[in-house]
């Protein structure tokens, strides 16, 4: 009966008040909105920040991984070696002893070089040819001929070919057999080689 009562005035109160709401009879609710509010805004606001923060941290590591980049000058130098039979004009003479790979571009597994930057580089390879034998081989940038090496017919016979190439992050270079139909050989036991080096951009 005493709350029934208590709910009635409270009820008459806010009647005789006319406009004032609840939330005028208890300014202290309302300063705790504003304080809610005033948090939201702030929130939106870090989240801006946040956001700005994180492109700029996205920027800064493409910036870093440029320099990192332009701080690789890759070389390297592999010989043959074990003497290898070329019998597929598509064949890549894979030089398996690295002696230099300066930069990782080399794979040794696959005989290919990859490009870690752009720029000028030089590449060259001496191939001997097994019992004097004639051997046909090119140097290929990516899945395109670039020059052509050959190896004379005589006893102790080498050939060498010497390049410039300009390439792109991500280009390929390695020495391929080409005479198609043909079986020949190259000896190993590191008398046959295949450097190159990043000369500049």
């Amino acid at each position: 009966m005493q709350s029934q009562c208590l709910l009635l005035c409270f009820l008459a109160l806010v009647i005789c008040q006319g406009t004032e709401t609840v939330l005028d009879l208890f300014p202290e609710y309302k300063i705790v909105q504003r304080r809610i509010d005033a948090l939201e805004n702030d929130n939106k606001v870090l989240k801006v920040e946040i956001d700005a923060l994180e492109n700029d941290n996205k920027a800064l590591k493409v910036e870093i991984a440029q320099i990192k980049d332009k701080q690789i000058r890759p070389a390297f130098f592999s010989t043959l070696s074990k003497s290898a039979v070329l019998s597929n004009s598509n064949k890549v003479l894979i030089f398996d002893g690295v002696k230099v790979n300066r930069g990782g571009g080399y794979n040794p597994s696959t005989g290919i070089f990859t490009a870690k930057r752009d720029g000028l580089y030089h590449f060259s390879c001496v191939i001997y040819g097994d019992n004097g034998r004639d051997v046909g081989y090119q140097l290929n940038k990516n899945d395109l001929l670039y020059v052509r090496g050959y190896s004379n017919t005589g006893p102790h016979e080498a050939s060498s070919i010497s390049v410039l190439v300009e390439l792109k992050k991500g280009d390929r270079v390695y020495i391929k057999h080409r005479h198609l139909g043909s079986t020949e050989a190259v000896i190993g036991n590191d008398h046959s080689s295949f450097p190159g080096y990043f000369l500049q951009d």
